[in-house]
């Protein structure tokens, strides 16, 4: 089921897949003050570099070479992160298909409901990669765990020896065990981000645990690196990690005052009990 959007919310490819707002391309007939040509291409662009609001006027030529869609109908960008991976996860009409126009850069045309949507990846010096927990990176976990800690407004934060108390400790320690995996997010050799799952028994349960066969979820992003559609990245991977694995449903516990609360719902992740300040959640898999 597709939850309806809040007039106040920021749309879905924004706020939980992590695109960011590039550009509005509108065609013209006009000839525009500063337009340049695209030979490649056959039309010409302006506006993109002086406009406030990001918008980019097209004029083509009759011999132009882009869809004819995108040469009528006003088309919005967005940048992402992994271009490849959005076309590939979101069930998306490929348009025009993953090509370069300039060296660092991809791009393609998907189309929503007749209108046509451009994906940019740009090759940055520091690209995101999402991989597996090397067993030799276990250590991370430890600082992973403490950057978890929500904190509220006006708090302040704990000592870092807290993440040694049993109640917090069990989610990592001896990690490695059967039922234990982790996915990671890279950028330049550092370690930005971290999602694991673990198993809890009867006797130990975590803070969102629902059964003893029920993965229960942790995650963690680098302060300076939210923000930038990590988590999510990091979030889907591990859903689809766990499908793969055959279990059937994975919980969590978040605080409700916690900006990731928003983004677990719009994952579809369902409050299945909550204190009235940290809420245990559920996402059932086989759906």
């Amino acid at each position: 089921m597709v939850k309806k959007r809040e007039d106040f919310e920021l749309p879905q490819a924004v706020e939980e897949w992590g695109w960011r707002f590039h550009h509005l391309g509108i065609p013209t007939e006009e000839h525009m003050a500063g337009e340049r040509y695209l030979p490649l291409f056959g039309f010409y662009v302006s506006g993109f570099e002086t406009s406030p609001f990001g918008i980019e006027w097209m004029r083509f030529d009759k011999e132009s070479t882009i869809h004819e869609l995108i040469q009528r109908i006003p088309h919005i960008a967005f940048e992402v992160d992994d271009l490849d991976h959005e076309l590939a996860c979101r069930g998306l009409e490929i348009l025009t298909p993953p090509n370069s126009p300039g060296e660092g850069t991809r791009v393609a045309m998907v189309l929503h409901n007749g209108a046509p949507v451009e994906l940019i990846e740009f090759k940055r010096n520091q690209e995101i990669t999402i991989r597996e927990l090397d067993p030799l990176e276990v250590s991370c976990l430890e600082d992973f765990m403490y950057d978890a800690i929500f904190i509220p407004e006006g708090m302040d934060r704990p000592a870092r020896e807290i993440i040694y108390l049993p109640e917090l400790a069990c989610y990592f320690q001896g990690f490695g065990r059967e039922h234990d995996h982790c996915l990671v997010a890279e950028s330049g050799g550092e370690l930005v981000g971290a999602v694991w799952t673990r198993l809890f028994p009867e006797t130990r349960k975590g803070y969102g645990y629902v059964d003893a066969h029920t993965p229960e979820v942790s995650m963690s992003v680098k302060t300076n690196f939210r923000q930038r559609g990590i988590g999510t990245r990091l979030l889907t991977a591990m859903l689809e990690t766990m499908r793969q694995k055959s279990y059937e449903q994975v919980s969590l516990s978040v605080d409700e005052a916690n900006y990731a609360y928003r983004m677990y719902q719009k994952a579809g992740f369902l409050t299945v009990a909550s204190d009235g300040t940290s809420a245990t959640m559920l996402k059932r898999l086989a759906e």
